[in-house]
């Protein structure tokens, strides 16, 4: 036995076990915990004085059991353990839960009093399992900042979040008030599938705004998650009068939306005008292109074209742009001007090549020059004369 406690860190030999020299120490060990009662108390004495000696094996290896529990607990904040789960020693933990619970009669008071009052336990499997979803789905409305799960949804971790929520509403009538409850006081919960699923995809536009800055979904658009947004918008738009008051206003509440096609078109190129001078503070020129191909500066001289049959909310808006003419020649005139501007503050320098083209195609050289010959001509205005003159480094004179 000795031997065996070196070499093992215990006294819990199996009935069967046999010594290599053929000493059948389990059924030994067996017989003299079976005798504790009727034993001599001088071998009492030696066996309990023996190193990891215990009378009671099966009190030992509840403990033991309790002491992964305790264990898990304290790692997951759960004691819903999977029923195959096992230690990293490979204590099947997942095995002694189950059947502490089934056997719930069969253990000491003492035992059951140290069960219940472990954090998280329960002796309802089904209602730890309910509280292991509420707590995956709280998890997601703190990184979401919403309920709307995915129907399809699963965790990192593998757990169907988007199966269970569904399971919720489903079988609301049957759920405990306190429950209904819980659920209810998460963000943007909503019991009528109908309703999740237009939160759902309206979620999914509202962080298209975010990213673009604009609701100008392409038809074939799809999100993250393979949804077809720019369907689901026509969708909306088609379909007005079926939607509520409240998923009207929604949709009004995001800045550019607009329920005819039109509208909406123009809505898009407008947003090409206000991202291009956002970024070169100038207007582009006639023939400029967007990089998707869109004529972004024939749709600039179409709006002057037609200015007078525009809506008092469209003009206000092209005039919201800074640097926004609706006469082509002053706007020339002012993209000239500001490209000259441009390069003095990347090159530091008023000079530049006699063939000089900006990267947007401008031939800045060849408009300086025609400033001087127009100046030259006494054709210039004053304001012009002095806006050029308050450049520094400018020269009337041709080189």
């Amino acid at each position: 036995l000795q031997v065996y406690i070196e070499e093992n860190g215990n006294t819990l030999v199996s009935n069967k076990y046999i010594t290599q020299d053929g000493f059948a120490l389990g059924a030994w060990v067996s017989m003299q915990r079976s005798k504790k009662s009727s034993m001599p108390t001088k071998r009492k004495e030696k066996l309990e004085s023996t190193k990891l000696w215990i009378w009671d094996v099966l009190s030992q290896q509840w403990d033991e059991g309790f002491h992964y529990l305790e264990k898990y607990i304290y790692e997951y904040g759960s004691s819903w353990v999977p029923a195959a789960y096992r230690a990293l020693d490979g204590f099947r933990l997942g095995r002694w839960v189950s059947k502490q619970r089934s056997g719930q009669d069969y253990l000491s008071r003492k035992q059951v009093i140290q069960l219940e009052s472990t954090a998280f336990w329960t002796w309802d499997l089904l209602e730890e399992k309910w509280q292991e979803g509420l707590k995956y789905l709280k998890q997601y409305v703190d990184e979401n900042n919403n309920a709307l799960v995915p129907n399809a949804y699963t965790t990192k971790d593998g757990y169907s979040l988007g199966h269970w929520v569904l399971g919720q509403r489903g079988k609301r009538d049957k759920l405990s008030k306190e429950k209904i409850i819980q659920l209810e006081s998460l963000k943007n919960w909503a019991w009528n599938k109908y309703k999740v699923q237009w939160e759902q995809n309206y979620y999914s536009l509202k962080k298209y705004f975010q990213k673009y800055g604009n609701t100008n979904v392409p038809r074939s658009f799809q999100s993250d998650t393979g949804f077809l947004l720019g369907s689901w918008i026509q969708n909306q738009r088609t379909d007005k009068d079926k939607l509520s008051s409240e998923q009207i206003d929604r949709l009004e509440s995001l800045d550019g939306w607009a329920w005819k096609v039109l509208d909406n078109q123009w809505e898009e190129n407008f947003y090409h005008l206000y991202e291009y001078v956002k970024i070169h503070k100038f207007l582009p020129e006639k023939r400029y292109k967007t990089e998707g191909g869109f004529s972004l500066g024939a749709w600039i001289q179409n709006q002057r074209t037609n200015r007078k049959k525009l809506p008092q909310e469209k003009i206000k808006k092209l005039e919201s742009i800074e640097c926004w003419e609706w006469s082509a020649l002053e706007a020339r005139w002012m993209n000239g001007f500001n490209h000259l501007i441009q390069h003095i503050d990347e090159s530091g320098s008023i000079s530049m090549p006699k063939s000089y083209i900006t990267n947007d195609g401008f031939k800045l050289n060849s408009w300086v020059s025609e400033q001087k010959t127009v100046k030259r001509k006494g054709k210039m205005s004053i304001d012009r004369i002095k806006k050029l003159e308050t450049i520094d480094g400018w020269k009337w004179s041709v080189a």
